[in-house]
């Protein structure tokens, strides 16, 4: 099984550089991804096209959008990147993330969200998102330029090899995450001030588990009895 990379999305938000763009696009095509989109760019102009050397087709071909709803409304998979130091407890770095991104790619269309160059995806956004994942870097000087991380990016998942992973269905494991908020919400556990950044650190300990089929029945089988007891109590 090989990684489609034709439903990966590269997506840039609200980017501010135009240079910036270009280079993107040479990261992209250096490791064959030719999706990008553009969120509300600041400067989209001959620039881009200058730094994009031989990358001038995924320029020619990106999409450029008004607003972020439409890849939230568009994608099966939304994973927006950070390099700020508290989302860490319920974000995964690159390497643990793609392994998933890679499968789940055959199946789905999943969007990766890198943020404006001075201030990255805002945290709306980020807790909007599917999952978070940071690249690590030095403590010192964290915070990478946009091109860069995007090469990063495109890399690791270009050099993966699914072929040994044994993963979950990405809509059985969505599936079985929205049953078990709903669970929770019933039963008081979750608050709607708090409940994404629970659940963002409830999905990364079910993906750090490596779930099977068999095992996620038996989480949904939990649930439905909790819901069953429920109801029978009221």
């Amino acid at each position: 099984m090989k990684v489609k990379m034709e439903n990966i999305k590269i997506v840039l938000v609200k980017p501010k550089y135009s240079q910036n763009i270009g280079a993107v696009a040479r990261a992209m095509k250096n490791m064959n991804f030719s999706k990008l989109v553009l969120i509300d760019p600041e400067d989209f102009s001959f620039s881009a096209y200058k730094m994009a050397k031989r990358a001038e087709d995924v320029l020619n071909q990106a999409e450029v959008i008004e607003n972020i709803e439409q890849i939230f409304e568009t994608s099966d998979i939304v994973i927006g990147s950070t390099s700020k130091e508290r989302y860490r407890d319920f974000s995964f770095s690159l390497r643990e993330i793609a392994k998933y991104i890679c499968f789940w790619s055959n199946e789905n269309k999943v969007s990766i969200l890198f943020g404006r160059e001075d201030s990255g995806l805002n945290r709306e956004i980020l807790l909007n998102c599917d999952f978070i994942f940071y690249i690590p870097s030095s403590s010192i000087y964290p915070t990478l330029n946009l091109a860069q991380a995007v090469m990063i990016f495109c890399y690791e998942i270009f050099s993966q090899n699914i072929e040994t992973f044994e993963i979950i269905n990405w809509k059985e494991f969505k599936n079985m995450c929205e049953h078990l908020q709903k669970v929770l919400f019933e039963i008081k556990f979750l608050r709607k001030e708090n409940f994404r950044e629970i659940m963002m650190k409830i999905k990364k300990i079910f993906l750090k588990a490596n779930l099977n089929e068999k095992e996620v029945k038996i989480i949904r089988g939990i649930l439905r009895q909790i819901e069953n007891l429920k109801l029978l109590k009221f």
